[in-house]
């Protein structure tokens, strides 16, 4: 139970310190990719 719940705080945490990167990542790529495109596609991307 007490490595459970820990294993469970130790993902907690991850995905506090990770998710906020890779959409960081993802916001920046796209950004980027728009710019590039001239914002083409920037209607088709949801």
């Amino acid at each position: 139970m007490q490595k459970n719940t820990s294993l469970r705080e130790l993902l907690k945490a991850l995905h506090r310190h990770v998710v906020p990167k890779i959409f960081a990542a993802v916001y920046k790529a796209n950004s980027e990719s728009s710019r590039y495109n001239g914002g083409r596609n920037s209607t088709q991307q949801t």
